[in-house]
């Protein structure tokens, strides 16, 4: 029994050399290879914190486009704005192209003699002496003269289109008992025409001087 003790001992004592001589060359083998081991690490370690700063400035960049995106969708929207206040304002200098205004003049050279300028709209309304102004027509007879030589003027900012009728009428002598010769002339946007000269003899004489037709798009045609 005591030869069995004896060996298992020996036994043990031998593994026990054999580990601790591995133990031994492994701690050698570490401290041997511990300083690339270090290098690695801070090679890994080099490279990502390269990496985060590519990262931080990947973010940064796409920060700065989806900026310059915004910029320019605004610019976009401002653009698109500007365009259609151009428009509103093409558009507006058309229709003012499509407006004229009409100023009728009419004048004799006869003393006494009352000559009253009538005109009528393309809607019946009539603007003489009695009815200077019309409620809800920009239209008026601004000069009414009663004793002559005289002169008297109707006019119209902006004519709706059709047909304005032109008449001079006689009213009163007041004792002189001549003829009288009276002349007109119409300015609108595009110039001016003179009427043709009518000679009125006798009192509550009234007649068609000229026809005035505006057309939609301003044009003014005189018959």
């Amino acid at each position: 029994m005591k030869k069995k003790n004896r060996e298992f001992n020996i036994f043990n004592l031998s593994m026990l050399d054999v580990f601790a001589s591995s133990m031994g060359a492994f701690l050698i083998i570490m401290v041997v290879l511990l300083p690339y081991y270090k290098k690695d690490a801070q090679v890994l370690m080099e490279q990502l914190q390269q990496q985060q700063e590519q990262t931080r400035q990947m973010q940064q960049q796409l920060k700065q486009q989806q900026e310059q995106i915004q910029q320019q969708q605004q610019q976009i929207t401002q653009q698109k704005n500007d365009i259609q206040n151009l428009e509103k304002k093409k558009k507006n200098l058309e229709d003012q192209l499509k407006n004229t205004f009409l100023i009728v003049v009419m004048n004799w050279k006869t003393s006494k003699h009352d000559i009253d300028l009538h005109v009528i709209d393309p809607n019946g309304n009539e603007f003489y002496y009695s009815k200077k102004k019309i409620a809800g027509i920009n239209g008026e007879l601004s000069e009414d003269t009663q004793s002559g030589p005289g002169v008297e003027v109707w006019e119209i900012p902006k004519a709706a289109p059709g047909k304005y009728k032109v008449y001079y009428k006689f009213y009163l002598k007041h004792n002189n008992n001549r003829s009288s010769e009276v002349s007109g002339r119409v300015y609108y946007r595009d110039g001016s025409k003179k009427f043709r000269k009518i000679i009125l003899k006798k009192e509550k004489e009234k007649r068609l001087v000229a026809t005035i037709t505006v057309k939609n798009d301003g044009q003014v045609i005189i018959h």
